[in-house]
């Protein structure tokens, strides 16, 4: 049973027995004022309101009481009625049963309803026949009877179905006001839940905000503390455990690349120092092979010189060798070509002190080639063979002008003789015409050579300036080395210089930038 409706009819039954108790005197006033009853009357309506009033104590709030205290007021109303006997008011009082029957209605219950109802029926239908005047003046009327039933039923069922309608409504709003309390009792429980989980999400933002500030500044090591005294909300511990691992995490990726940046900075520097180093070189050896390329350019147009020089010597030799098969075939004619032959005999001393300053010039020229190409090193090695091989072919025409000459100043001592001679110089011709065609022999192959090596040369010439130009594609390169690799010192430096700010449990000390260096660009 709900509370609030017990509690309505604890209440009005209390009134109704109140109601019951109020009864006596009435009782008593219409035994003074009719005379036609007994003092039992009044003695009767006390002893039904003591029986309702002890059973509604014992038994509060229950429908026993109820049932007692309508049946009394039923009672009670028949005695009033009786009590008015043989009065013109006797049958008016029977609007008292109605009434009390309507009365009944307040303790709320329908069964109290039927029971007053019952008692007042069996009340007429008994005392209609065994005691008449109790119930209506003069004979029996089993029709009035009959007429009060049907009011009373008329009566009854509207107040049956009032009743339980109300006692329905009550339950409906006993149980809605129980949801009520139910709901309200359980938000106030959610509210208290959700007030706890807002601390403890404010703890944890605060926590989190508090670590997330550190880390922003550069504290690393920052983390989200668990003391015992305070410890983090337990449905929480995971993001304590996540938030943890991200910032060990984070600290060990900084601390990698604050390692690799101190490893990059001093790489950068080193690279920076050996890119220099070969712009400067590559810049050198550039030079150098210009200087040497020039230097060749210039030897291979002394050597085509030299071989044109050559070649005109081959010819005039040709034409000694000439000159000397028309004198021994004309030996007889030995006196009078005698001038001729002196003369031609000084041409060929000409010839030979030209062919001597070539060799001479050549010679010089193979030393001043050996001299450059021993300061190229390495890459005039080979020339320096050229330059040697030379220098034998024109010490070879030396020694060959050399004796050229001797043949010559023979010849000449023989003319000088005269005709005295002529046998002997018929001989002399036939030596010197064989000495001229090995000294033309000689020549032609020195002249061969000359050629040989002038096109060698211009060979040489031209790989050396294809070496000239890669060794200057070479500096350039090294030049765009040098530049990235100091761009890469600075920006090593830069990255040192932020990360420097960054805090770690094992702290790495990041160095500090170092002082500024000059690198100097190649060309």
């Amino acid at each position: 049973m709900n509370a609030s409706l017990a509690d309505f009819r604890a209440k009005t039954i209390r009134i109704f027995v109140a109601l019951l108790w109020a009864h006596i005197p009435v009782s008593a006033l219409i035994w003074v004022a009719t005379g036609t009853s007994s003092y039992l009357a009044p003695l009767t309506v006390t002893a039904l309101a003591t029986v309702a009033t002890l059973h509604q104590r014992r038994r509060p709030g229950a429908e026993g009481p109820a049932l007692t205290a309508a049946a009394a007021m039923a009672i009670i109303v028949g005695v009033l009625v009786y009590q008015m006997r043989g009065s013109a008011w006797q049958l008016d009082a029977h609007m008292y049963f109605f009434a009390a029957f309507s009365i009944t209605a307040i303790l709320v219950r329908w069964r109290p309803l039927i029971l007053f109802a019952a008692v007042v029926a069996v009340h007429h239908l008994v005392l209609n026949f065994a005691l008449t005047e109790a119930v209506f003046p003069g004979t029996a009327d089993l029709g009035r009877v009959v007429l009060h039933a049907v009011v009373l039923i008329a009566q009854a069922v509207p107040l049956v179905l009032l009743v339980v309608h109300l006692s329905n409504l009550f339950g409906h709003a006993e149980r809605a006001l129980s949801d009520a309390k139910t709901a309200e009792a359980g938000q106030q429980s959610a509210a208290a839940e959700q007030a706890v989980l807002q601390a403890a999400l404010a703890r944890v933002v605060a926590d989190l905000t508090t670590a997330l500030s550190q880390i922003a500044a550069g504290n690393l090591t920052a983390r989200i503390p668990n003391a015992a005294a305070n410890p983090f909300p337990p449905a929480n511990l995971a993001l304590l455990q996540q938030f943890d691992d991200f910032a060990e995490v984070l600290e060990t990726t900084i601390r990698s690349v604050a390692d690799e940046a101190t490893e990059l900075y001093a790489s950068s520097g080193q690279l920076a120092q050996v890119a220099q180093g070969m712009s400067s070189r590559a810049e050198s050896q550039s030079d150098t092979l210009q200087r040497s390329s020039g230097t060749l350019t210039d030897l291979t147009r002394s050597i085509g010189n030299t071989a044109r020089l050559v070649a005109k010597a081959n010819e005039a030799m040709k034409s000694t060798l000439s000159d000397a098969e028309v004198g021994a075939s004309i030996l007889t004619e030995a006196v009078g070509a005698m001038a001729r032959i002196e003369e031609s005999s000084s041409k060929i001393s000409q010839i030979v002190d030209v062919i001597d300053d070539i060799s001479f010039q050549t010679n010089l020229l193979a030393l001043n080639a050996g001299v450059e190409a021993a300061r190229a090193g390495e890459a005039g090695r080979g020339f320096a063979v050229v330059a040697a091989e030379v220098r034998q072919l024109a010490q070879r025409a030396t020694d060959s002008a050399r004796d050229i000459r001797g043949l010559i100043a023979e010849s000449g001592a023989k003319v000088a003789e005269g005709s005295k001679v002529v046998a002997r110089t018929a001989q002399s011709l036939r030596s010197l015409n064989a000495r001229s065609q090995e000294a033309g022999g000689v020549i032609a192959e020195i002249a061969g050579m000359a050629q040989q090596q002038a096109t060698d040369l211009t060979t040489v010439a031209g790989d050396l300036r294809s070496l000239e130009q890669a060794t200057q594609e070479s500096a350039a390169i090294a030049e765009q080395s040098t530049a990235a690799s100091i761009t890469l010192h600075d920006q090593a430096e830069r990255l040192n210089t932020l990360l420097a700010g960054f805090n770690f449990a094992t702290q790495t000390p990041v160095p500090a930038a170092p002082p500024a260096r000059t690198y100097r660009m190649a060309g």
